[in-house]
């Protein structure tokens, strides 16, 4: 009898020695899992912050560019017929407000580096992109050697272009959606059609000379 209760005992010791092993690994990974939740909720906090400041600024330096229009028509009296002409189409999304109220030749001085190349490709959109069931669409890696032909002399970086397609999602307000590529083509980011003949029309006296991409 002596032989078998030493031979349950054991057994018991060992399952309780496996069974705290278990405990203690399961406890290990319930700290990772708490602390890689902490890192999500840091990193969409501060990409929150991010876009939401972005979007402040651009709005701000809209709004001066306006009153600097408004100023320079008081100052100039007379206007002839071209400049009393309103608009053919009325913004409905940030982008718009981005191309109509800042022309391409003061683009660069009024926006930080970011906003001023999603501000270049918004304003020839339609040479830019292609045509697909959702919309228009161009992918990253078009983004990319759209921005390094009107940047010779620098080099564009990834990050860089993931900035851009995140300002253009942030300010599309729904009517730009970007979607994970399976390809080396990378990110699509798809225009809605009714977004792209407003930004066509509203960006008709841009300036800016297109590039069309194909493919």
């Amino acid at each position: 009898m002596s032989t078998i209760e030493s031979g349950v005992d054991n057994s018991n010791g060992q399952c309780q020695c496996g069974c705290q092993e278990r405990i203690s690994q399961l406890e290990q990974e319930n700290k990772e899992l708490k602390e890689i939740v902490r890192d999500l909720q840091e990193t969409v906090s501060e990409n929150f912050e991010y876009h939401s400041k972005k979007i402040a600024d651009t709005n701000s330096r809209v709004t001066k560019l306006e009153e600097d229009v408004s100023d320079g028509q008081e100052d100039g009296g007379q206007t002839d017929e071209s400049t009393n002409q309103q608009p053919s189409v009325e913004p409905e999304t940030a982008v718009e407000d981005l191309v109509e109220s800042i022309p391409s030749h003061a683009a660069e001085e009024h926006l930080d580096p970011t906003e001023e190349r999603c501000h270049f490709i918004l304003s020839d959109v339609v040479d830019y992109t292609k045509s697909v069931p959702a919309g228009r669409m161009m992918t990253s890696s078009e983004i990319k050697t759209i921005l390094n032909a009107k940047e010779d002399e620098q080099t564009i970086y990834s990050q860089q272009v993931s900035r851009v397609i995140d300002v253009l999602e942030t300010l599309g307000e729904g009517e730009i959606v970007v979607k994970d590529g399976r390809d080396s083509r990378g990110r699509r980011v798809v225009f809605t059609d009714e977004l792209v003949q407003r930004l066509k029309k509203l960006g008709r006296n841009s300036g800016v000379t297109g590039m069309e991409v194909t493919g």
